[in-house]
């Protein structure tokens, strides 16, 4: 009994991964005292808080001004996004569709270049909202104090900030009563304290963004907002920094082959009949196969019997010297000399041969083209599966039914099954 594979390759997964990383950078003021905060190394901290991302739904040509997300939400018209290294404009949004954008935008001082870019790539909105979290040090913050934030020109969009875009909040209070004032040109947030804080060491909490968001940096790197604590003379007595670390997306690729094994439980088949017992019929042995397959819509499995000595035929051939005597492949319920089967989608180790003539007409192993091949149950159903499985397996039970007029002897062939899976 033989068995042949079919196997191939071709799946493809995508996924996007975006990474966030801290990074240490030297603080650039000098400071007299240190600010502190809850960062690994005891540092004031930065992150991005909720940040836009998605990944495109169709692959995209350099030139396409129009694209399908996987998801629209947090995405609108005027909004700068980030796909691979390019950055482009949204004009027009409408649920999932970018129906107009303007490719290769330059946002700041680095120029991008419209590029294709693959189904499953990250789409990551550019504008996002920084929260700074810091202690105040060991001055104790009075009325007209300052606390000044440094922003990198590597984050754009400053110029539209307003008050109502910062916030800031206190451990002890909750609240942090303050005047907001912007130098666009130096890119710098002074909140000067409207009263004194109750502590030293008070932990400050910095929101950025509302209606106006920073723009991200567009090339990955390490960046750094720095603080620092000045009192109503303009002399500093604390300076401390947050440091971000900011990394493209990574596109991350898979791939499954396409594979199917089959295999039987036994390559024997032995069947033993006398003409005088039993009406001369054997229904007792049966093969098992088992498949297991990632095909998307299964497989089907075929068989083909081929004679021993005549394998272009589909019978048993009579092996003894001599004896030119052949059983053929056909109906061994209704028709004497015949070897067929019976078969059956599932596990069944104990039919009777009651049960087998009552479910089915045994049928025949086909022999000539590909089209003879296919083989079905008792109802004449495809044996195979429709779908991926571990372990979907297939009962088939032999038919054999002769009469006197077969000479006794042995008689032999081999039956080739084969599972072609669609993927």
């Amino acid at each position: 009994m033989t068995q042949k594979i079919n196997f191939r390759t071709r799946f493809t997964a995508l996924m996007s991964v975006l990474a966030l990383l801290c990074a240490a950078l030297p603080p650039a003021v000098a400071a007299a005292d240190e600010l502190t905060g809850s960062g690994a190394t005891g540092k004031p901290v930065v992150t991005i808080v909720s940040e836009v991302a998605t990944t495109l739904a169709d692959n995209l040509t350099a030139g396409a001004t129009t694209a399908t997300l996987t998801s629209g939400t947090g995405f609108a018209s005027g909004d700068l996004v980030l796909i691979g290294n390019e950055v482009a404009t949204l004009t027009t949004v409408s649920g999932n569709t970018i129906s107009a954008m303007t490719r290769g935008t330059t946002p700041n001082f680095t120029a991008t270049t419209a590029a294709a870019h693959q189904s499953g790539e990250t789409v990551r909105k550019l504008a996002q909202s920084v929260q700074v979290v810091f202690e105040s040090g060991d001055h104790v913050i009075q009325s007209g104090d300052q606390i000044v934030i440094s922003v990198p020109e590597d984050f754009t969009n400053f110029a539209s900030l307003t008050a109502s875009d910062v916030s800031a909040t206190l451990e002890s209070t909750g609240s942090l009563s303050a005047t907001e004032t912007f130098d666009t040109a130096a890119q710098t947030i002074t909140l000067t304290a409207d009263s004194a804080f109750a502590d030293a060491n008070e932990a400050v909490t910095l929101n950025i963004g509302g209606a106006h968001k920073l723009q991200m940096p567009v090339q990955p790197g390490n960046y750094a907002l720095n603080i620092a604590v000045k009192n109503s003379a303009g002399q500093v007595l604390e300076t401390g920094y947050a440091a971000l670390g900011w990394a493209n997306s990574i596109r991350v690729r898979a791939t499954v082959a396409e594979a199917l094994v089959l295999t039987i439980d036994d390559a024997t088949v032995d069947l033993n009949v006398d003409p005088s017992v039993d009406s001369g019929e054997d229904y007792s042995q049966k093969t098992i196969l088992t498949a297991k397959t990632n095909a998307n819509t299964g497989y089907k499995i075929q068989a083909k019997l081929a004679g021993a000595e005549n394998p272009a035929l589909a019978e048993l051939d009579g092996t003894d010297a001599g004896n030119t005597a052949v059983i053929t492949s056909g109906n061994a319920k209704s028709t004497e000399n015949r070897f067929g089967y019976i078969a059956y989608n599932s596990t069944e180790n104990s039919k009777t041969k009651t049960e087998l003539k009552a479910e089915g007409t045994p049928a025949a192993f086909a022999a000539g083209t590909a089209a003879n091949l296919a083989l079905y149950n008792g109802t004449a159903n495809d044996v195979g599966y429709a779908g991926p499985t571990n372990s979907q397996t297939h009962t088939i039970y032999y038919a054999f039914n002769v009469d006197y007029l077969i000479p006794a002897g042995t008689y032999e062939g081999t039956i080739t099954y084969v599972a072609l899976p669609t993927f």
